[in-house]
């Protein structure tokens, strides 16, 4: 590999042009910025140095040349492939700095829930040696409570569809069937 092929190649702006037409597809919020990042990542993928020497080597006397506007020196198929390539790198690198963030965090959430299970647990043990008094409250509480089993409802709460009416009181008027 040729160094001066590779900065050759990162300086060329027609395959400057096509590198960020293909990273749009990868990269559709920001082509441009991903191919500036990477442009040396991009252009020293293998082979690519070969086919621009070579390039270079069959038209040693056409200025007008350019290398880079050639589909068939750098193809797009490589271009292609070559910001694959190098998005995996960058994803993955992405990947490992988000696992190490969220494992910071949830080591940091862990913490503060032992700090809050620590103070709980103080909490309760100054509850239960200093319990505090209530006037109206039981000197003690059976655990589990159990409620008192329900009483009968009174009698005049039974409801028997075959019995007379009640007799009314001095204040109701009497109801007639």
């Amino acid at each position: 590999m040729s160094y001066q092929d590779v900065a050759n190649m990162a300086e060329d702006w027609p395959l400057r042009m096509r590198l960020i037409a293909a990273a749009a597809a990868v990269h559709p919020d920001n082509p441009m910025t991903f191919v500036e990042e990477q442009i040396w990542r991009i252009t020293g993928q293998p082979g690519w140095d070969a086919a621009w020497t070579y390039a270079r080597l069959t038209h040693p006397d056409d200025e007008d040349y350019e290398p880079g506007e050639d589909e068939g020196v750098i193809t797009d198929a490589m271009i292609y492939d070559g910001i694959q390539q190098v998005s995996g790198a960058v994803r993955g690198r992405e990947t490992d700095a988000e696992i190490a963030a969220e494992n910071a965090n949830q080591a940091r959430l862990q913490a503060e829930t032992d700090r809050q299970l620590e103070l709980f647990t103080k909490q309760r043990e100054l509850e239960i040696a200093n319990p505090i008094i209530y006037p109206d409250a039981p000197a003690a509480v059976q655990l589990p409570y159990t409620p008192p089993e329900e009483a009968e409802p009174p009698v005049e709460m039974i409801l028997d569809p075959n019995a007379p009416p009640p007799a009314a009181t001095p204040f109701e008027e009497p109801i007639h069937g």
